[in-house]
């Protein structure tokens, strides 16, 4: 018979707990041994420590201390460690049906002796040893994630660990095999963690689990409504842009586009509201982008009086810049209650519409510095869906429309406010096939100041005007029909 008797203990009378003196009970696997003493046998139950274990029942004996004794190890889990390598064979075995191949296992001492670096990241170890359930661990690159439950058990029924807990029992006869529980169907739940840590796998909800994925940018986040962002001069761009307070607003019109951007707008819009102020936005401007989803992205300053929120490029600017370009997208931007100026170098767009891409306006005005002041190209619709004004002159003899490459500008039955003496080097120009929509227009304020050549349609254009004349838009100079191009 194998027997553990190394040290001395004492012993107290109808108490379970026995100390150890110069013993080590937890390395030499005592847990349900037989425990004897001065002819007194009484089984343990559990190892508290290398000199401490507790009895299943109290000790009838005598008390006693410093006393001999001896530990029968034929029942104690010293013996189950040739039933461990029996069942971890089996666990390894339905983990590989399951596709999950463990690169080692073993005790976290095991654990602890491994040399890995970040080019063994994803390297699993899974945990077995006696007295433990069975649990993986996943090495990071730079340090382990886990535990994350192997073993699973039912109340009344078998296990496919090595440890019972309450309401199960460890069927030892006939014992379940092994798999992976990574999700509970009754309750929708999925083992996991809401936070970095070592702990056990919680149960995470599925909208827990969609939250995690958007914060860790591994998916995007979907809208069940419509979502408002908030810019202001006060903000920054740290924020998450969802109160307007200077603690919640961002602070560029340009991060709100990249956050909205990076939604699943489902069927709803998202709206940028910006606060009043100068919004210097530099010799780049503003770069539209796509969301996925049916919902616009909708700019908004204040409509009721737009130069109050003033977005202005500025610098020197290298190639074509524009306060506002959207190109080859998907999503449809609209521009509300906002000038738009430059006092940068360079060529500057006011706004600028390219390829499948669909641009909005209302309510904006159309400030100083600005060379080709509202610009459609190679496809791109841009549409005035409400009034607008003008308050500066086209830069460098520019235009204030300019359509080009097949793109379509519609501004029709709205009214066009202007202000001051302004001039253009044409006020509407479409060529290459573009086509310019503008009838009914109501052109208001110093419209009949306005100086320049009225428009110009070239290279099979089309400016469509229902018929209006050949002086209907502002200007002191006639307009210009060459190669093919249409003004009815």
């Amino acid at each position: 018979m194998s027997t553990y008797k190394t040290g001395t203990v004492s012993v107290t009378n109808g108490s379970a707990t026995v100390t150890g003196s110069g013993t080590a009970w937890s390395v030499a696997l005592v847990a349900g041994g037989m425990f004897s003493s001065a002819g007194v046998a009484v089984p343990i139950a559990s190892v508290g420590s290398d000199t401490s274990i507790t009895l299943d029942y109290p000790w009838p004996g005598s008390t006693a201390s410093g006393a001999a004794y001896s530990i029968a190890l034929e029942s104690s889990s010293a013996a189950s460690v040739v039933n461990l390598q029996t069942t971890l064979s089996r666990v390894l075995v339905t983990l590989s049906l399951a596709g999950i191949t463990p690169n080692s296992s073993g005790s976290l001492t095991d654990r602890a002796a491994l040399t890995l670096t970040m080019a063994d990241k994803g390297y699993l170890f899974l945990r077995a040893e006696i007295g433990v359930a069975f649990a993986f661990y996943r090495w990071t690159g730079t340090s382990w994630d886990g535990p994350f439950a192997v073993g699973t058990g039912v109340v009344g029924g078998g296990v496919n660990s090595l440890v019972s807990g309450t309401g199960i029992t460890v069927d030892n006869t006939n014992p379940q095999i092994p798999v992976v529980n990574a999700a509970s169907m009754s309750n929708a739940t999925i083992k996991g963690r809401a936070s970095a840590g070592t702990g056990a796998p919680e149960d995470l909800t599925l909208s827990q689990v969609d939250a995690l994925q958007v914060a860790a940018g591994k998916k995007r986040g979907v809208l069940t409504a419509a979502r408002t962002f908030y810019v202001r001069t006060d903000g920054a761009d740290t924020h998450d842009g969802l109160t307007n307070a200077a603690g919640g607003a961002f602070l560029t019109v340009q991060k709100a586009i990249d956050v909205a951007a990076s939604l699943d707008t489902s069927i709803y819009d998202v709206t940028i509201q910006i606060g009043a102020g100068t919004y210097d936005i530099g010799n780049v401007g503003l770069i539209a982008k796509s969301a996925v989803g049916a919902g616009s992205i909708i700019i908004v300053g204040n409509e009721a009086s737009p130069s109050t929120v003033v977005l202005r490029t500025t610098g020197v600017f290298s190639g074509n810049v524009a306060n506002l370009v959207s190109q080859n997208l998907s999503t449809v931007y609209k521009l509300r209650g906002v000038r738009i100026e430059s006092t940068g170098s360079g060529i500057s767009f006011g706004l600028l519409v390219v390829g499948s891409s669909r641009l909005e306006f209302q309510n904006i005005d159309v400030g100083a510095g600005l060379y080709q002041q509202l610009r459609a190209a190679d496809g791109g619709v841009l549409i005035a869906t409400g009034p607008y004004s003008v308050s500066g002159s086209s830069s460098a003899g520019g235009l204030h429309w300019s359509a080009v490459g097949g793109a379509i500008i519609r501004v029709q039955s709205q009214t066009v406010t202007f202000a001051g003496t302004l001039s253009f080097g044409s006020f509407a120009s479409s060529t290459t096939g573009a086509i310019v929509f503008a009838n009914g227009i109501t052109f208001a304020g110093t419209a009949g100041s306005v100086t320049g050549t009225r428009y110009a349609v070239d290279a099979n254009a089309v400016i469509s005007i229902n018929g209006a004349g050949a002086t209907y838009f502002p200007g002191n100079a006639a307009g210009t029909v060459t190669n093919g191009g249409q003004y009815v």
